[in-house]
């Protein structure tokens, strides 16, 4: 009922807890390591099933009511089930109808399956109870954002306006106001909003608002909004929305020489090795497609080979950038790669025997075409090819 689980040991512990959970669903010290287990191994099925359990097992109404609204929380985030999380909120109201964190978590819940007016009725209890002025500021910026998907702009702004009052700090109420000025086209006041926030900030925060700002300028400012995130990577180089950022206006400027130290930048700060190699791979492209430079594109598909040998996409890449390129022998080397990540293939094998015999490796090119034409015995261009390589070795057929 619960699922199954991982082995060995850990599983015998968590089959031992299961058992006795079981039997006794009130027993406090099972549950609770039953409950640490489940979470670190990231069962949430079978978690959710022994909430569900010790739930109807319990007689208290409080302590139904932490239950209820741990299992709501579990289906609404690690379960991704808002329906499911919905009901459980609902359940948990009943029995808590002034607890703030159930009323949160319902609100939320009904904004992301779109019921925004029975959000915004949720809300309205919420206010009754939250007094903290900044536990207020957010909770209007959140309200404001609920009216804004309704498209009501004159609900939204008053409530925006009140979060920041309560809190002069509170992002995601600076954002939802430049936005609403974006939406009416009024992009000097969206920026207006956002250069006075950067009077009195410091440090990461500025960043933040810096890039913020760079994003909300038209195109007629894209040298401000370069200059803006170039101030961003001088003090946090390592800041990898800034550097994307930037790296794409800097593409729009054609600046390749700076959309090539960014990617560099961008890509040593990915530890992942599909990360980089799908960055490299895009940076070989704009290498060459938009700023029409072979050898940076080649540096960058060689830079994917390496941060995966195996990818057939980075061989291919190579291969057809040193064949613009006139490199025969890098050329020669991507094909090999080729065959020996995806096997043999008739076309290409023939291509890297024309590519040894160019070279004079006759003997290298024979070997090839006669393991093409065990395959292919009656393939004309090998067989002419084979005779060719043969008179050159002094051999015969």
């Amino acid at each position: 009922m619960l699922g199954e689980g991982p082995s060995g040991a850990l599983q015998r512990r968590v089959d031992h807890l299961l058992e006795e959970f079981s039997a006794q669903p009130l027993q406090h010290t099972a549950f609770e390591e039953l409950e640490r287990l489940l979470r670190e191994t990231a069962r949430w099925g079978a978690l959710a099933g022994v909430y569900e359990c010790r739930f109807r097992a319990l007689d208290e109404p409080e302590q139904q009511h932490d239950m209820l609204l741990r299992l709501a929380r579990l289906l609404e985030v690690e379960l991704d089930a808002p329906q499911a999380a919905l009901e459980r909120y609902r359940q948990a109201r009943e029995l808590g109808p002034r607890h703030a964190p159930t009323l949160a978590g319902m609100r939320r819940t009904l904004a992301r399956v779109g019921d925004i007016r029975q959000a915004l009725l949720v809300a309205e209890d919420e206010e009754r109870l939250t007094t903290g002025a900044l536990e207020r500021a957010r909770l209007c910026a959140e309200v404001a954002g609920l009216w804004s998907r309704l498209g009501s702009d004159e609900m939204a702004r008053p409530r925006y306006e009140e979060a920041l009052r309560l809190d002069r700090h509170c992002d995601s109420a600076l954002d939802g106001l430049a936005a609403l000025a974006m939406r009416r086209g009024d992009t000097a006041a969206a920026t207006a909003l956002y250069e006075r926030r950067l009077a009195d900030l410091h440090g990461a925060e500025r960043a933040g608002v810096l890039e913020r700002l760079a994003g909300l300028l038209p195109s007629s400012q894209r040298e401000r909004a370069r200059d803006l995130l170039r101030q961003v990577v001088a003090e946090f180089p390592e800041r990898r929305s800034a550097l994307e950022q930037l790296c794409r206006l800097e593409r729009e400027l054609a600046s390749w020489d700076r959309v090539h130290e960014l990617q560099q930048r961008i890509v040593a700060l990915h530890d992942d090795a599909d990360t980089k190699l799908e960055w490299a791979l895009e940076a070989a492209r704009i290498q060459l497609e938009e700023a029409g430079s072979v050898e940076r594109a080649l540096e960058w598909a060689n830079a994917a080979a390496q941060s995966a040998p195996q990818d057939p996409r980075a061989q291919r890449l190579r291969a057809r950038l040193f064949e613009l390129g006139g490199q025969t022998s890098g050329l020669l080397d991507a094909l090999e790669a080729l065959e020996r990540i995806e096997g043999s293939r008739p076309e290409r094998a023939l291509e890297i025997a024309r590519l040894h015999q160019r070279h004079g490796r006759f003997d290298a090119a024979a070997a090839a075409l006669r393991t093409l034409l065990e395959e292919r015995p009656n393939d004309t261009a090998a067989l002419v090819l084979l005779d060719h390589c043969l008179a050159a070795l002094g051999a015969h057929p």
